[in-house]
């Protein structure tokens, strides 16, 4: 009988091994598919770095030469700062007709020559 259940009996393989190959095979797929993101970061990394020299070389010329500030007293001021505190109607007309608004129009025409340089 010994002979009889031996031959009956099918030979069974093991079930676990074609549930590894079937996890080493997903595994392998997602490492493959993983250069995909890194190349996308790769690009827009440099675009970036390509974006920002451009920017800076454009705008090197932008801010050109500085200004020069006046040292020493300035006439128009002074002028200005001679005018009387008084709130009276007639010192006021006499603040006013004494004013020689002439020297601010010219000094504000020299600003606009500079800055048109």
């Amino acid at each position: 009988m010994d002979e009889q259940n031996a031959t009956q009996t099918p030979v069974q393989q093991p079930q676990n091994q074609g549930v590894q190959q079937d996890v080493a095979a997903n595994v392998f797929d997602e490492k493959s598919g993983g250069i995909g993101p890194i190349v996308g970061v790769i690009i827009v990394v440099v675009l970036l770095i390509i974006g920002g020299v451009y920017y800076y070389m454009n705008m090197q010329g932008v801010a050109g030469p500085a200004m020069e500030v006046p040292t020493g007293a300035d006439p128009t001021a002074e002028v200005l700062r001679q005018q009387s505190d008084s709130t009276n109607v007639a010192d006021i007309e006499a603040d006013l007709n004494s004013t020689n608004l002439d020297v601010l129009v010219e000094d504000i025409q020299a600003m606009e020559l500079q800055l048109a340089q």
